[in-house]
């Protein structure tokens, strides 16, 4: 449906507000100054990422049809959980950065033997990247999932009655 879809792109862009605020704060704080502009940068994408956290609740709920789920009760079912969320959405990703080490280390050593220059090194190498992929997004969607089964009030709705043998 195209509501979810919607719901995605509004969480995206209340997520980008934050982000740009911190930019804007920043920049007028820091000036011409490199180390400010890091600095400013990095809270920017931290702000992102917990507002995009806290928000993504509404993603499973969607999925289970629980449309009347918004993103306002989001935030407030996350309300004192910004840190866990966070972490909800930012460990899965140090996961695939720790599992591609081992990819990327392989990958340099199969160019340094000119190994990697034939479609099937390539294919392999677009194989190994795709299961690192699949694995975090499978972690994030059970994550997310986990989190809205625990954190909303009313949990997924009673599935429907469709006859008398339901």
């Amino acid at each position: 449906k195209t509501t979810f879809l919607l719901r995605a792109i509004a969480i995206t862009a209340l997520s980008g507000v934050g982000l740009m605020l911190v930019v804007l704060v920043a920049t007028m704080v820091a000036g011409q100054s490199n180390a400010g502009a890091t600095i400013g940068g990095a809270l920017a994408l931290l702000a992102f990422l917990v507002v995009f956290a806290r928000l993504s609740l509404v993603l499973p709920a969607m999925a289970v049809g629980r449309e009347e789920f918004r993103i306002a009760d989001a935030w407030r079912a996350t309300k004192g959980l910004a840190l866990g969320m966070f972490l909800l959405i930012l460990l899965p990703t140090l996961f695939a950065i720790a599992v591609s080490m081992p990819v990327i280390l392989l990958a340099s050593g199969l160019a340094a033997a000119g190994l990697l220059e034939t479609a099937t090194g390539y294919a392999l190498l677009a194989l190994a990247n795709q299961a690192v992929n699949y694995l975090v997004i499978a972690l994030t969607v059970s994550s997310l999932s986990i989190a809205y089964q625990e954190l909303a009030a009313d949990g997924p709705p009673a599935p429907q009655s469709s006859g008398p043998h339901s």
